[in-house]
């Protein structure tokens, strides 16, 4: 089993596909995602998920923390910003309207320290 980790985000809400960042396998589930479907790992590469996107940036940028909210708000900050430029444009590290896991949040500003200090990939 792998040691590196990966986020699943959420390709289509409508019909609740996931797909692994690390290695793009997708699944359908009934409903939610990966980890409230009992899932600790990718059966695609076998990484483990540490984080669920629930509103993935368009330009993968895994700083900005509107992905991880359940409703997308706008205070100012937000993925519409990078879709506006074509790229990403910001760190929103923690929003003022934030209403998804803290859980989510903490372990993706973990996983960004680590890497800025050589532990882990960006």
């Amino acid at each position: 089993m792998s040691e590196e980790k990966t986020v699943y985000e959420c390709a289509d809400r409508e019909h609740d596909a996931w797909r692994c960042r690390a290695c793009g396998y997708i699944e359908n589930f009934e409903a939610d995602g990966p980890t409230e479907n009992g899932w600790q790992f990718c059966p695609g590469c076998g990484r483990e998920i540490i984080v669920e996107a629930v509103n993935p940036c368009p330009f993968n940028n895994d700083n900005c923390m509107c992905q991880f909210c359940e409703t997308p708000c706008n205070n100012g900050l937000n993925c519409s910003d990078c879709a506006h430029e074509g790229k990403a444009v910001h760190d929103v590290l923690l929003c003022t309207g934030f209403d998804g896991s803290m859980e989510q949040y903490t372990e993706n500003w973990k996983r960004k320290q680590m890497a800025k200090l050589g532990g882990g990939q960006e």
